[in-house]
């Protein structure tokens, strides 16, 4: 509501991707144990997997799929298990396993915006989502979002009544060119991967832990491409404003 009063409507772009994606108990796994967090690629799709609980109780994943007729934005959506497990088939034995045990998957659209080139005005400012929405490939969504709130605060720190518009200036000084870049990267799904994925091949495997060491000294016998995933905001970006690095007016 607030970025529409500020900047007018906007439709996002779809990228003729879906996303499935769910949680459910990794006992019905059985015996197989997964790497705690890691993204199989494909060369038109990939898969994110990890465990959600410190004790490994319960599995999470996410896609990208090329579905270019589906665009329903909702976050519950239900998709089709059969078609999934089909879009994936090819996949590390891993992967299938995870999406064979699914009980239950919801799905959505992909879509994407460009950076926006204003944040607020006057006393009203944006953050997070509302300025800078991002594909989920670099999982920095929330993240972003954490460094906006630390960054903001600081900002607003001891300002009085007649300096929070400049306080909110800098702010978006403080922030834009960082989230616009990431909102950027994302979009181009490639973060992560060392080189090109090779279509009608076998892939390798790349940012490998101990268990991914292992698979790839079993030989060929996969589509995709794995490599570990982490998510968490930067201390580094909230540390450099700290030290007043970022723009000032």
């Amino acid at each position: 509501m607030v970025r529409e009063i500020l900047l007018g409507p906007e439709r996002p772009r779809f990228t003729g991707r879906v996303a499935y994606r769910t949680t459910y108990p990794a006992a019905r796994l059985g015996d197989l144990k997964l790497d705690d967090n890691c993204k199989w690629w494909g060369p038109d799709r990939h898969i994110v997997i990890y465990y959600v609980k410190p004790r490994r109780e319960e599995i999470y994943f996410v896609t990208s799929t090329p579905e270019p007729d589906f665009e329903v934005e909702s976050w519950s959506a239900r998709g089709d298990l059969k078609v999934l497990c089909e879009a994936y088939a090819g996949f590390h034995p891993d992967v299938r396993a995870v999406l064979a045990a699914c009980p239950e998957v919801h799905k959505w659209a992909l879509v994407e915006r460009d950076p926006l080139p204003r944040w607020g005005e006057g006393r009203a400012v944006l953050l997070g989502d509302a300025c800078h929405p991002m594909t989920p490939y670099m999982a920095q969504g929330a993240a972003a979002a954490i460094e906006d709130a630390a960054v903001l605060s600081r900002c607003l720190a001891g300002v009085k009544a007649d300096g929070i518009e400049r306080a909110l200036q800098r702010y978006e000084l403080s922030r834009k060119e960082r989230t616009s870049r990431i909102q950027l990267t994302s979009r181009q799904n490639t973060w992560g991967a060392s080189g090109p994925i090779p279509h009608g091949s076998m892939g390798m495997m790349r940012g490998m832990s101990r268990s991914q060491r292992l698979e790839n000294e079993m030989g060929s016998e996969r589509s995709s491409t794995l490599i570990t995933h982490h998510y968490r905001p930067s201390e580094l970006a909230i540390s450099a404003f700290d030290r007043g690095r970022p723009q000032r007016l």
